[in-house]
């Protein structure tokens, strides 16, 4: 799982990798918080936090005109994004902004 932000000076990510292979797709719920908070950005998938993404300091904007993905990004951005051709296919049955 990935989650990859850009203010416009680069790309600020991080990563969360389950400890068994295939432990998101085992048919249950799982909680996943992901935060950008000025130039970092953390990713807390069912209570574990991933090591912080920490891009350049003095870049803190969150505002944007553009779209959020979840599960992968459209093949015009794909370039943009981190280069994984993999895509979400389960459900989401919460999601906050």
């Amino acid at each position: 799982m990935i989650f990859c932000v850009d203010n416009g000076n680069g790309q600020i990510t991080t990563s969360y990798t389950p400890s068994i292979m295939n432990d998101m797709c085992n048919g249950g719920w799982h909680t996943i918080k992901a935060t950008k908070a000025k130039n970092v950005v953390t990713l807390l998938v069912d209570e574990v936090y991933t090591y912080p993404g920490i891009g350049e300091a003095g870049v803190s904007s969150t505002d944007t005109e553009d779209p959020l993905y979840i599960g992968g990004v459209p093949g015009e951005y794909h370039s943009l994004s981190t280069g994984r051709s993999s895509r979400f296919l389960s459900e989401i049955a919460f999601t906050v902004f």
